[in-house]
């Protein structure tokens, strides 16, 4: 093996392009005195790998193995690192999938990262080698060649059979879908009445049968088992949003539902807003004779079917020892007026605080009202009416 000052100072350009390659010759900032000293210790583990391929690859040019041709070389060296980082890219990284579509973004997405700089190490080395560690006095052997283009459709082959490993290794086993995937849509944004964007929680909806309003609470999170309110929407009997109100509008206290009056958790004050409007407070005996008949709205559970659940990654979050998927959820729901074939893409999308947080998919209706409302996990509710098919 042929390690000598070029051998490291070849293993030292590559190691300085590996930086600015992967890490824009930015400055880095280290947290502690441990990340310094396992950076040095990457860096000095990748100059020694360097430096021991190059001259292994100087010793086999040198004692005729490899035909002492500068393209030939460059190859070589090209589909040996290309199906090394492979290999390694697939067994450390690559996540699993569940179809080719989604394998094949992956592929590119490695391509994307890593070709470019494949090829570049792979000039450096076969051409440094070539020009600057090959001892030109000895004869080359000229059956070499015919060997080293073997070779390299050996490398190839094996790495096409290692892409078709890696599909069936890691594509997610699930049963086959029996639906015609085309025919399922996600919900249209024109029929979204409200989304919380995750700043509050959208409670189950409640109906006022003397003015058939529905009433929708936007909740603070709160593990508490009474929650303050923060928003407070007023739907009218066509669908559509009648009015609204922030609790803060009302009084800087905190406010909790009580079976359709608003009441402060700091002091007497109790509010009827959502029985007549009024912004003013009252005491609690005067309040109470203003209240009306308010009825807690249930999901129509019969009326939704899951019929495919498509996995397509490992969900993104803290799930301890238990494994959860995220995917394409995909519906049948019985409306009034027709059978709506409805999915819900990243049914457990990661939480501000790591866990999972299942995007469930729930349906009310009345008898009396035209519509229907759709409650998509505690954030975003859409109306569902006789056209919206």
């Amino acid at each position: 093996m042929y390690i000598n000052l070029k051998t490291a100072l070849l293993a030292a350009i590559l190691l300085a392009f590996t930086y600015f390659y992967y890490f824009g010759g930015r400055t880095l900032n280290f947290l502690s005195l441990g990340t310094v000293v396992f950076f040095l210790l990457g860096c000095v583990v990748i100059l020694a790998l360097t430096t021991l391929l190059i001259g292994l690859i100087a010793y086999l040019l040198n004692t005729g193995v490899i035909y002492p041709n500068t393209g030939l070389l460059i190859s070589l060296v090209f589909v040996l690192l290309l199906c090394v980082f492979w290999l390694v890219y697939g067994f450390m990284q690559l996540p699993s999938f569940a179809d080719f579509s989604a394998y094949r973004i992956f592929i590119k997405q490695f391509l994307t990262s890593h070709l470019l700089y494949i090829a570049v190490c792979s000039v450096v080395i076969g051409g440094g080698v070539r020009l600057f560690l090959y001892r030109s006095q000895q004869a080359a052997a000229p059956e070499a060649m015919p060997g080293n283009i073997k070779f390299i459709f050996y490398i190839l082959a094996a790495l096409v059979l290692s892409v078709l490993s890696f599909y069936w290794m890691k594509k997610i086993k699930q049963a086959p879908m029996q639906i015609e995937e085309q025919a399922y849509r996600n919900l249209p944004l024109a029929q979204q009445l409200l989304n919380t964007k995750g700043i509050y929680i959208a409670s189950k909806p409640y109906y006022l049968p003397e003015s058939q309003e529905v009433i929708i609470l936007l909740e603070y999170p709160s593990s508490n088992k009474k929650v303050p309110v923060g928003q407070i929407f007023r739907i009218d009997k066509d669908g559509a949003i009648k009015d609204s109100l922030k609790t803060s509008d009302l009084t800087i206290e905190r406010l909790i539902f009580d079976n359709g009056l608003l009441i402060s958790q700091d002091s007497d004050k109790v509010y009827t807003w959502i029985f007549d409007g009024q912004k003013s407070a009252l005491d609690k005996g005067k309040a109470t004779a203003k209240r009306m008949e308010i009825i807690p709205l249930t999901e129509n559970a019969k009326a939704v079917k899951l019929v495919y659940f498509k996995k397509t990654e490992k969900a993104a979050c803290d799930t301890g020892a238990e494994e959860i998927w995220n995917g394409t959820k995909y519906y049948h729901v019985l409306t009034k007026a027709d059978t709506l074939k409805i999915k819900l893409n990243n049914v457990y999308p990661k939480a501000s605080d790591g866990q999972c947080v299942e995007q469930t998919l729930e349906y009310y209706s009345l008898d009396n009202l035209p519509y229907g409302l759709m409650r998509i996990g505690e954030n975003a509710y859409y109306v569902i009416g006789p056209s919206n098919k």
